[in-house]
């Protein structure tokens, strides 16, 4: 049973986002409606962090981050495959701890409170994903500094994704919709960044914490599908997946205060990979060396949604 509350959105912090080749661009007035925007918020605000990011949008660095701040990236997203690069470097020990949490998306005001959120969340990261500390209170990444590879200080984390852009998800539900909800594991840093499309029709790339859209009008009697693309993410350990469900028909809880409806299918952007055991980097299954997997997921409904 799916619940889906009236409003969804995060509090605004950091994060970036994408699109399938045969999608619709989105349209140009979308950039003057919904500002792009990069909010980096330290963890604890009154502590310094000895991770130092620099981040990279299509090219264009944004400079190091060492504490909070925010950057209008409007101008930098662009409709179809974009590249986000987080590079991440150790400059002193790692206590006292700290990190940075970064977050793209669409600012929002809510009209009542005036609450600055950000909705969709495009993308998000932690700094600090797979870092920890040695006995000796250094510094150590399982593919940054550690025995194997002692001098090495930079981490460096791309993302490939498509932008569709933000009308899907700021559409309202309604009574009989079909929504399809992404979540992640963790909020963060997944380990793989899935492209969706839905019967031909491009909803761009998921990456962290949670999305719906109503996708009925792209749904038909008969037989539909769902198609996804995922690609590895380098340099990361830690494997947080993105799971899809499609719930449908929905309908008003008055009770709840939500829209609840029975699920018709659901995918994890992680099936078909694997880490492999001696490198630790994930490979298709079956396909060691390849690093993208496509598949789709076919589904029937009886009558068409209305």
């Amino acid at each position: 049973m799916f619940r889906v509350s009236l409003f969804s959105g995060a509090l605004a912090a950091a994060v970036v986002l994408g699109v399938v080749s045969n999608g619709a661009e989105p349209p140009k007035e979308e950039a003057k409606k919904y500002p792009i925007i990069l909010m980096a918020n330290r963890y604890l605000g009154n502590r310094d962090t000895n991770l130092v990011t620099e981040v990279t949008i299509n090219g264009t660095s944004l400079g190091d981050f060492e504490a909070s701040r925010e950057v209008d990236v409007t101008n930098l997203i662009k409709p179809g495959n974009n590249t986000v690069v987080f590079a991440t470097t150790v400059k002193g020990p790692a206590e006292p701890h700290n990190h940075i949490e970064f977050k793209i998306g669409a600012v929002q005001v809510l009209p009542r409170t005036k609450q600055r959120i950000i909705r969709p969340l495009l993308m998000a990261y932690r700094s600090d994903k797979d870092w920890s500390a040695t006995p000796e209170g250094e510094f150590t990444h399982p593919f940054g500094p550690n025995p194997k590879t002692p001098n090495k200080k930079t981490v460096v984390i791309s993302y490939n994704f498509d932008y569709a852009g933000c009308e899907g998800d700021l559409r309202e539900i309604k009574e009989g919709d079909y929504v399809l909800k992404a979540h992640s594991y963790l909020a963060a840093n997944p380990s793989v960044v899935p492209t969706i499309a839905v019967n031909g029709k491009s909803l761009g790339s998921f990456h962290g914490g949670e999305r719906q859209m109503p996708v009925t009008e792209l749904l038909k009697a008969g037989d539909n599908e769902i198609r996804i693309a995922s690609e590895a993410v380098a340099n990361q350990l830690a494997d947080i997946d993105i799971t899809f469900d499609l719930f449908g028909p929905v309908t008003y809880d008055i009770e709840r205060k939500e829209f609840v409806g029975p699920k018709v299918t659901s995918l994890k952007a992680m099936q078909g990979w694997k880490r492999n055991k001696t490198s630790h980097v994930l490979e298709v299954a079956g396909k060691p060396g390849e690093l993208k997997v496509e598949r789709v997921v076919n589904f029937r409904l009886e009558s068409a949604p209305k």
